[in-house]
């Protein structure tokens, strides 16, 4: 295809000057263009896919499904035919199947169908045509079926995914089409697929200067003459400014526009402003109007000092928050924005205000929560650089170039999104190559030379952002910063390899090196893209006390929220983070918000030193606590004169503790290691009560009650409507009470769910990490006295209802209206 660029005005893009991205929305309500949510109405059948594309094939006995689909998270989790890696649910195949029809009124038009990601190796086909295969499950695809459809007729779409081959991720990655899938019916003179590319060259609160580039491309037989109105708008859909372009665009051509329009007073994007406008891109062929395309986008500048670390619209912003992997626990991979908005509403709940994507490119839907929420996202591509997410069956450097221009184009023009990453831990850093497609030779350079092709990449099509590499916790030649015996020489050597070429250097364990080379080295920038709590490490502390955030850009821990995989048997994921599989705050969900939140806040916890909370604590994380903290709890029923260690997570100048309402002592956080403030006393029967101190004054409070005996079941949620578009969801908080409405953490009852009404119940879990009970179950064990059950909705308006039940408790009924 023949591709023209053409600049209308001078437009400049630099990497520490403004710029302003965008986030594509799907394009509905539109006159010109049809956008089909086509999730609804598949057939699928696991562990065949033989003859399924056939037309003729009987699929009346296959299981109705919709879409976002996770196929493995239905299963038990056992650890025949699975890992660690994928937290012991099955590595699988599948067909899915969609019988649709197509009006001839669009049999001028193009026909395209986008799937936004399908695990893996997906094979497509349509009424028989076989349209091809994509390997990289994290990445979306489309095809153009427009000489496939039968209009007026019966037409049959067929996705085949297998993901039988171990290793193409270290973490659970889910099965089947786990993301949205869109039809498209659209002219033939159309803006494609992530064909708008937004940025700004100067950004001020009196003015700034927007840049579209505007991709057109003609499928019609003959030279279309163009024309092109690019409209800004505002909040309240009110137009702001607007350009117009008129060229004439040859057959079989994609055209690009280049156009400036200056925004007076803009509303600047920022996490604590998340401001977002719209783009309007009206394609006429002549003066009739024949395609509109929607970008939505936020106005900021983000800049990065060695001085200063990092700048948005020119005021200090420390990003702070932990990695998190792309399931949604209980749904799987299965990738609802509704998930993705309770689980970064949840860490924003601590403080933080930014993510680190681990390692592979997340869904739209999470990239459109940031953008609303005002979450700074560390957008990674790769882990490795092997032939992993290719299953084997092609090298990385056969994928790479096609890989990044997706995953850039789609994603660059997200105003959350403030830097790339090229991989994480990349085993060349090591001098290891992938034996099957290279030779010692290619990594005899650490991954310098590979990197550096990476970045030459992203900057191709995203010049704007600064490119970063997530390091191993190495220093040049010298491997495994986690092993004592290397510290000596690891201390003394200069920084790793690809360090000097990274425009940010991100360390993985290896902040306490910061100092040190931003004294030595002053052009370095710093991130700290994973961080532990180095319990048990003799040579090294909390990763935030090395944190100097005059000049450290960002803060990530090792994990933001709990997730499955990566785990020895029994246990089927990884808990060590700040929010549990049950969504619940842990201890080190504490320890960090006071660290990161900025309003006042005072968490008390008791340290579980008891032979069963030792116990438990050993199963759940063995050996290796450098990612965990001492086992605590928020119990407050021991037996009488236990002797009891208690700590206070708190951000206050000042926390003072009461036993019954009698002071054990005010003290100062800054006193402590690691902020950590701490009593010694001996159990008594009643309150603990935590009160925090700002010039005297008390500004936060935190309280331990003793309860009584478990009594009822208590549902409680954030949602009081939901949309009946057979999308949303409603997480709902399950709590086993005494009889005065106090949580019982020592309750483990099993309890049962029923649900009626205008949705479905589509999860449940718990914060144990050992439990093996199925995540679509209508029941679940509590634990630490609570549990998790998701609704869906459904696409009709009315009541849904959950009651929940557990044998000796008072039975619970709630109620969430849908409304259309």
């Amino acid at each position: 295809m023949k591709i023209r660029i053409i600049i209308f005005f001078v437009i400049a893009l630099f990497n520490d000057i403004g710029s302003l991205h965008a986030q594509n929305f799907k394009q509905s309500n539109l006159e010109t263009r049809s956008v089909q949510n086509f999730n609804f109405g598949w057939k699928h059948l696991k562990d065949k896919t033989y003859d399924t594309h056939r037309v003729g094939l009987i699929d009346t006995d296959w299981e109705m499904v919709d879409l976002p689909h996770d196929a493995a998270i239905f299963e038990d989790v056992k650890q025949e035919n699975s890992d660690g890696a994928n937290g012991y649910f099955p590595y699988m195949k599948g067909s899915y199947r969609k019988h649709f029809t197509v009006s001839s009124e669009n049999q001028d038009k193009l026909v395209f169908i986008e799937f936004e990601g399908v695990y893996r190796n997906a094979k497509i086909w349509i009424n028989g045509h076989y349209l091809g295969n994509h390997l990289n499950g994290y990445l979306g695809f489309e095809h153009e079926v427009s000489n496939y459809i039968r209009f007026d007729q019966a037409n049959l779409i067929v996705v085949k995914y297998d993901n039988t081959t171990k290793g193409t991720s270290r973490w659970y990655t889910g099965a089947g089409i786990y993301r949205d899938v869109w039809l498209k019916i659209v002219d033939p003179l159309h803006v494609p697929l992530y064909g708008t590319y937004v940025t700004t060259s100067k950004v001020s609160k009196a003015h700034s200067l927007v840049n579209l580039a505007t991709e057109v491309t003609n499928n019609y037989k003959q030279t279309k003459l163009c024309k092109l109105v690019s409209k800004i708008l505002d909040a309240n859909n009110k137009v702001v400014e607007q350009r117009e372009s008129i060229v004439p665009i040859q057959s079989g051509e994609t055209f690009v526009f280049n156009q400036d329009i200056e925004v007076n007073k803009p509303n600047l994007w920022s996490p604590n402003n998340p401001y977002l406008y719209t783009l309007k891109s009206e394609i006429y062929d002549q003066d009739k109007l024949v395609d509109e395309y929607i970008t939505t986008f936020g106005i900021r500048e983000i800049k990065m000092t060695p001085e200063k670390g990092l700048l948005i619209n020119g005021e200090k912003v420390v990003a702070v928050g932990g990695n998190i992997h792309h399931d949604l626990i209980s749904l799987g991979a299965a990738a609802y924005k509704a998930g993705y908005e309770k689980h970064i509403e949840d860490m924003k709940s601590m403080g933080t205000n930014s993510v680190r994507l681990s390692h592979n490119p997340h869904a739209t839907r999470l990239l459109e929560v940031c953008d609303e929420q005002g979450i700074l996202v560390y957008n990674e591509g790769f882990d490795k650089w092997t032939s992993q997410f290719y299953g084997g069956e092609a090298s990385f450097n056969s994928q790479y170039k096609k890989d990044i221009e997706n995953w850039i184009k789609r994603d660059r023009n997200h105003p959350s999104v403030y830097i790339w990453s090229a991989g994480n831990e990349v085993m060349k850093q090591g001098q290891i190559e992938d034996e099957k497609f290279e030779s010692p030779k290619d990594a005899e350079d650490y991954g310098v030379s590979t990197f550096k092709n990476i970045k030459k990449e992203i900057n191709r099509w995203d010049p704007s952002r600064k490119v970063t590499v997530g390091l191993f916790p190495t220093r040049e030649k010298v491997w495994n910063g986690y092993d004592p015996k290397h510290q000596p020489k690891f201390n003394k050597a200069l920084p790793a390899e690809m360090a000097w070429y990274s425009d940010v250097v991100s360390y993985n364990y290896t902040e306490q090196m910061f100092a040190k080379d931003y004294e030595k080295y002053p052009q370095m920038m710093f991130i700290n893209s994973e961080a532990n709590t180095s319990l048990g490490m003799d040579f090294k502390d909390v990763s935030w006390s090395y944190i100097d955030t005059n000049y450290v850009i960002a803060h990530y821990y090792w994990t933001g929220y709990a997730y499955l995989g990566e785990a020895p048997w029994p246990r089927i994921g990884w808990s060590r983070a700040f929010f549990d599989l049950g969504g619940q705050l842990t201890n080190l969900g504490s320890m960090y918000q006071s660290y990161y939140d900025q309003k006042p806040m005072s968490h008390l916890w008791v340290y579980d030193e008891s032979e069963a909370g030792t116990k438990l604590y050993e199963e759940q994380y063995g050996n290796n606590r450098t990612w965990s903290w001492h086992p605590m709890t928020k119990n407050w029923n021991w037996e009488k004169d236990t002797k009891l260690r208690l700590a206070a997570f708190s951000n206050c100048e000042e926390v003072e503790l009461f036993l019954n309402g009698k002071s054990q002592g005010r003290k100062k956080p800054a006193d402590f290691k690691n902020n950590i403030t701490e009593w010694e006393l001996n159990y008594q029967e009643g309150t603990i009560e935590l009160k925090g101190f700002n010039k005297g004054k008390v500004v936060s409070k935190d309280k331990l009650t003793t309860v009584g005996k478990p009594f009822a079941i208590q549902l409680k949620t954030k949602t009081d409507k939901l949309e009946a578009s057979g999308l949303d969801l409603a997480y709902v908080q399950v709590d086993v009470v005494d009889e005065k409405g106090r949580k019982v953490y020592s309750a483990t009852n099993e309890i049962t769910f029923e649900v009626s009404g205008s949705g479905e119940l589509v999860g449940v879990s718990s914060g144990d990490i050992l439990s093996h009970e199925n995540f679509k179950a209508s029941k679940r064990k509590a634990y630490n006295g609570s549990c998790m059950a998701v609704l869906k909705s459904g696409k009709e308006k009315g009541t849904l209802r959950i009651k929940a039940k557990a044998a000796g408790l008072k039975e619970s009924l709630l109620e969430i209206k849908v409304k259309q």
